[in-house]
């Protein structure tokens, strides 16, 4: 009768412990960068999203001095949104928690790749249908960069 307690309660510890395993999800890096190589300056971003199951828990910022996350303020270009977009991360962020994978691989953004010029037409940013939802006001370049990150992300995901 001993032996049974003592191999019933090592069952019920190692369920325990695969259930908390569960619970803490997987995490992934993902990242976003591009280079406009007349200004010298690599724009991007690098995050870890935790997922759980098939939704996503959790997406971190991941500092990384070697990019430009959010463009200083340029009054002078009219510029002038750096620590507005820099607050609103943490909200931003907390947008993709409990929202399933195949959910944020659908918003769709535009950002370029590789080596671009100022000179050239190119666009940063995030689809109409899904920009009132998905977009830091004043951040819509920094908001698909980290939207095109965390989908990095999750093309990881197996």
């Amino acid at each position: 009768m001993k032996k049974l307690i003592v191999i019933a309660l090592a069952v019920v510890m190692m369920v325990s412990a695969v259930a908390v395993l569960a619970a803490c999800g997987t995490t992934y890096e993902g990242e976003c960068s591009y280079t406009v190589t007349d200004w010298n300056s690599t724009y991007g971003v690098k995050v870890k999203v935790t997922v759980n199951g098939d939704k996503i828990a959790k997406v971190e910022l991941v500092d990384y001095d070697q990019w430009v996350r959010t463009t200083a303020d340029n009054p002078a270009n009219g510029w002038t949104s750096h620590d507005t977009v820099e607050d609103a991360y943490p909200s931003f962020l907390q947008k993709f928690e409990g929202k399933t994978i195949d959910e944020v691989k659908a918003i769709k953004v535009t950002v370029p790749s590789g080596n671009i010029t100022a000179a050239e037409s190119y666009t940063v940013g995030v689809d109409a249908a899904y920009k009132a939802d998905w977009s830091i006001t004043g951040g819509t370049q920094s908001s698909a960069r980290v939207i095109a990150a965390v989908q990095n992300a999750l093309s990881k995901v197996k």
